[in-house]
Order: C-alpha cells, then sequence, then structure tokens
C-alpha cells in the first residue's frame, strides 16, 4: 500500500515519515504552521529526500537581536569603568610610606609622605576626592591633605608610583597612621585604606650637624 503526498501528489509507502520527492513530513504535528514563515532544507542523498526544519525567521531575528543587546550592553560597560560605581576593584599597590627631615638657611622642616599606585581608578575622576589624613602617636588628627587625582591617575595607570599625600611640620612629630580615602561625586566612599607608620624609618640625614 501507498499514501500519496498532500503537496505533491508523489505516492509514498505507508511507513513513509517524509515525502521521497519534497520532504513533506507526514507527521501533522510537525506540518503544523506549514504555510507559516518556518524554514526548511532539503536534500537528496541516495535517490531519497529528507527535509531539515529550522526554527521560524521570526525566532532567528530574536535570537540575533538578544545577542545584539548583549554584546551593546558588554560594550557599555567596557567603556565606562564600573568601578566608578562602587569602587570595589580600587586597590593600593607599591605603597610606601616614609619621611625626611631638611635643613634650609638654618630652619628645619619635616616632610611625611605617602607613595603608591591606585589601581582601577574610574576614567572620568573630574568629580572624585582623595583625601588623606595623617595622624600622630596619639592617634590625633595633624593634618588633611587633598590628593590631586589626574595626576595620580595619570601616573597609576602606567602603574608608576607617585606621590599620593604629603604633609609638613616644624617640629617632629611621632607619625602613627596615615588613612587614605575616596569618594565618589555622591559623596560614597569607594575606597578606604590604612597605613601604619614606622618612625624608624624616618630618614633625619638632612639634619644639619651642628658644629
Amino acid at each position: 500500500m501507498t499514501k500519496k503526498c498532500p503537496k505533491c501528489g508523489k505516492e509514498n509507502e505507508t511507513v513513509a515519515s517524509f515525502c521521497a520527492n519534497c520532504g513533506y513530513s507526514f507527521n501533522s504535528e510537525f506540518n503544523k504552521g506549514e504555510n507559516s514563515d518556518n524554514l526548511s532544507i532539503t536534500f537528496e542523498r541516495n535517490g531519497s529526500k529528507s527535509t531539515i526544519r529550522l526554527p521560524s525567521l521570526k525566532v532567528i531575528l530574536a535570537v540575533i537581536a538578544l545577542i545584539l543587546i548583549m554584546g551593546l550592553l558588554a560594550f557599555s560597560l567596557n567603556g565606562h569603568d564600573v568601578s566608578s560605581n562602587d569602587g570595589g576593584n580600587i586597590t593600593l599597590i607599591k605603597e610606601k610610606i616614609n619621611g625626611y627631615a631638611s635643613n634650609y638657611d638654618n630652619k628645619t622642616s619635616y616632610s611625611y609622605y605617602v607613595e603608591g599606585v591606585l589601581k582601577n581608578l574610574p576614567r572620568d575622576i573630574h568629580e572624585y576626592d582623595l583625601r588623606t589624613t595623617f595622624y600622630d602617636e596619639d592617634g590625633k588628627f595633624m593634618y588633611e591633605d587633598q590628593g590631586y587625582l589626574k595626576f595620580i591617575k595619570e601616573y597609576s595607570d602606567k602603574s608608576e608610583p607617585t606621590i599620593l599625600a604629603s604633609c609638613y611640620s616644624d617640629d617632629l612629630r611621632n607619625l602613627s597612621y596615615v588613612e587614605l580615602e575616596l569618594r565618589d561625586p555622591n559623596g560614597d566612599i569607594v575606597f578606604n585604606k590604612t597605613l601604619d607608620y614606622d618612625m624608624d624609618k624616618m630618614d633625619l640625614s638632612g639634619l644639619k650637624v651642628s658644629d
């Protein structure tokens, strides 16, 4: 016995799932939407034809659109440093906290400074604020310095250490620790670091030796 293909009229074996001539599927569920925008590929092998059904054109376009949207989103995130929002990636490396004494025109002064590299700073650093506070051995406030972030970022992007903050005193002060704090344009703290100071590393070689 045979069965006739409703699409091209060719007689096929009763057990055939597809028409040997046009590839029409005798499965009624498979043929739902036969006249829709479904795509198919028909190929011939050993004298018989087979058809592979592809997703509808609408589905393919939807997938392409989704891929494009995800690509644009990834590009947008890459073009805008996410660390500018939460600062979770900002780190301090190559840090060095030190000080020295100098003597000029019989006047002695003492300098304390913090040096290092701030990695992963946001691209637009214009409205960010870096504050560095120096504390003495009793934990009392000594001085607060506002870092020049544009200059710091230029060096940090090249991983070259630069002065992040400094303070000066006419008297030798026993520095205890230094606190660095970076705030975003909303005033939120996105980076905070406390560094202990070792007075034994204070360079006093610049003091004038009395005769």
